[in-house]
């Protein structure tokens, strides 16, 4: 008799909209649908085109479906544009 495959994420996974909204009111964003919210270590949850849900997106991933067919993402590129215009803004007030 074979048991039933439990699927147990090993990444980060998609969230629901309102697991996004539940967290950005926690970190006191007042936007009513916000299309980024920053994470700790570079990371940020994306909202959808469909603002349906919030994806995981990192500087090398993200859990949207472009990523999901490995190919680079405009999320992820997106994200990449922004760490390194932070990244010289630092540099040049240092």
């Amino acid at each position: 008799m074979h048991s039933p495959k439990i699927d147990i994420p090993t990444g980060p996974v998609t969230q629901e909209i309102g697991a996004g909204l539940a967290l950005a009111r926690f970190l006191g964003i007042a936007e009513e649908l916000p299309e980024k919210i920053s994470l700790a270590g570079g990371m940020q949850l994306t909202l959808s085109s469909k603002a349906d849900c919030y994806y995981v997106t990192t500087a090398r991933s993200c859990t949207c479906p472009a990523s999901q067919h490995h190919k680079i993402c405009h999320h992820v590129r997106d994200l990449c544009e922004a760490l390194r215009g932070q990244q010289k803004a630092a540099a040049a007030e240092a």
